[in-house]
């Protein structure tokens, strides 16, 4: 579309203003929307649930609409406009859009392999750049795809904090180890119980429409091929190792709203989310109250679960943390996990963001999924530390900061 400038800002621009600083300027004063710029990324959606308890703190997607033109006087203009916008506004994205949750699923993998003794805490695992024990094509570690290296030896804590790929494939195919090699099904169905465990093969349970989770499994991956090829054969629609090692860094068919991830992130006891409290009766009286419903305990070891959250810290805190610079002017630690799923060879990948705080006494759980989002400028993390630094109060500035003494007779 034609951008709307005043003569002012023709004039600014042609004795060498930027353009790309006017187009921030309408950004942010309304006067265009990111989808007015045709580019990457132009949409997103954040969930938060507070700690231990499942209540929804937020649920926001992006781009929005005015409500007040669909009630009373309804906006048929309006909502024509809506629908045709190619950014979909109308879509609830929190609870209506399903990705893969690329690097944020690692938690689970990295757990599934410290309970059942496939690894401990210190086990370590060389990086080789390409992983070729589960067959052709050959898996890649991001950094092997990026220049040629590898992340040497790591253990799971430091996998977590380079988001190591190559670490999680060898996982995945170590959960099938049997004494005469690996059992894809045996690798699978573990997965499939640790996701469970947290969730990821049920509703969330908001008392709201939402989309179910597409868990990576085998009955998923023949259901997923035969709709594509009704006539697929066995061995297209058979699980494999290729299939199990991807699953464990959250790619294969795994797809998943920012809901459930969130849930997934937010507690390892299973709270049911709720947005409602309580309701009352016309007369103010109350009719009923939502209890906070436990959905599933699982009991971890308690040093596994320190492996965890200490790589989930050295994302944002350690030396080599894939965001080890994002969160520096907080004065809150934070816990996190990025992640990044292809769905377009033609367009970046979409980037996930996920994170528990303060790290040393949680109390909130929030994601971030910006559609097509990937790359150094990605805004998940701002958008991330904005939403702890409102939670937290990191920002308010008390109104009166003289000391008074007041003496009353």
């Amino acid at each position: 579309e034609n951008l709307s400038v005043t003569e002012e800002e023709k004039t600014s621009i042609e004795n060498g203003a930027s353009p790309t600083a006017l187009i921030i300027k309408k950004l942010s004063n309304g006067e265009m929307s990111p989808a007015d710029t045709g580019l990457d990324p132009c949409t997103g959606s954040v969930f938060v649930t507070q700690v231990g308890t499942g209540e929804v703190l937020a649920s926001v997607t992006y781009p929005s609409y005015d409500n007040n033109e669909l009630v009373n006087t309804f906006n048929n203009a309006y909502y024509n406009d809506l629908l045709q916008d190619g950014n979909t506004p109308l879509v609830n994205r929190p609870l209506k859009q399903k990705k893969a949750s690329g690097s944020t699923f690692k938690m689970i993998t990295a757990l599934a392999g410290l309970e059942t003794g496939t690894i401990t805490p210190s086990t370590t695992i060389v990086d080789k750049g390409l992983f070729k024990d589960a067959g052709v094509p050959y898996a890649r570690c991001w950094i092997y795809s990026n220049t040629g290296g590898t992340h040497g030896p790591v253990n799971v804590s430091h996998a977590l904090e380079v988001s190591c790929n190559y670490f999680f494939y060898e996982l995945g195919y170590r959960l099938g180890s049997t004494a005469n090699g690996s059992d894809s099904n045996k690798a699978i169905t573990t997965l499939n119980e640790y996701m469970a465990a947290f969730g990821l093969n049920d509703y969330t349970g908001v008392e709201l429409d939402e989309y179910g989770p597409t868990m990576a499994s085998p009955a998923n991956k023949e259901k997923a091929v035969k709709t594509f090829n009704p006539d697929a054969t066995t061995s297209q629609t058979r699980w494999t190792d290729g299939d199990t090692i991807r699953t464990a860094i959250g790619q294969s068919i795994n797809s998943y709203t920012p809901a459930q991830i969130t849930k997934y992130v937010s507690t390892l006891a299973l709270y049911k989310l709720h947005m409602v409290d309580h309701i009352q009766n016309a007369d103010g009286t109350l009719h009923s109250e939502v209890e906070e419903t436990v959905e599933n305990v699982t009991k971890f070891k308690e040093e596994n679960l320190q492996a965890v959250y200490q790589g989930m810290y050295l994302v944002t805190n350690g030396s080599h943390g894939t965001l080890r610079t994002a969160f520096n002017d907080l004065p809150v630690k934070v816990a996190a996990k990025t992640g990044t799923a292809e769905e377009d060879k033609n367009r970046s990948s979409h980037t996930w963001f996920v994170c528990f705080a303060p790290f040393d006494d949680p109390q909130i759980a929030i994601t971030v999924m910006i559609p097509f989002g990937e790359g150094s400028g990605t805004p998940a993390p701002a958008v991330a530390k904005a939403i702890i630094r409102e939670y937290l109060g990191l920002d308010y500035t008390p109104t009166n900061t003289t000391m008074q003494t007041v003496l009353a007779e």
